[in-house]
């Protein structure tokens, strides 16, 4: 029997894990627990929410320079060079209406799509006036 623990290779008769190996499971543990809560799914509609609200005031700014430019309101998104975010599709509807009316105006709008945790419409209109649960 050798007694002599220097010649020894790594790996020969040591059983166990690297620590290399022990994070990476922690990690990817970790990220399961994280995407797998059912807690986490207010956060993922927060930054939803904040997505389409910033996407509205995008098409408000837009509106308004394409007013200074043609003295009317764009009445589709194309006309305003926009399209709906591929990371909203799912989760909204959005549209740009414009209602009869004598005076030139509109409205931009998200409305949830079959989320229910997404029960808000927001929307954004050419006073600059904005739905009643719309926070910041």
């Amino acid at each position: 029997m050798d007694v002599n623990t220097a010649n020894r290779k790594y790996g020969d008769g040591i059983n166990g894990f690297t620590l290399m190996e022990l994070m990476a499971v922690v990690a990817i543990i970790g990220t399961m627990l994280l995407l797998s809560s059912a807690n986490n799914q207010a956060i993922f509609d927060q930054g939803r929410e904040a997505e389409v609200k910033a996407f509205l005031l995008e098409v408000s700014s837009r509106q308004a320079s394409f007013w200074q430019q043609h003295s009317a309101y764009a009445q589709t998104l194309a006309e305003l060079n926009m399209v709906t975010p591929d990371s909203l599709k799912p989760y909204y509807k959005l549209e740009l209406t414009q209602p009869a009316s004598s005076q030139p105006r509109y409205e931009a709008k998200a409305t949830p799509i079959g989320d229910k945790s997404l029960n808000k419409v927001l929307w954004v209109n050419h006073l600059g006036a904005r739905s009643s649960n719309w926070r910041f």
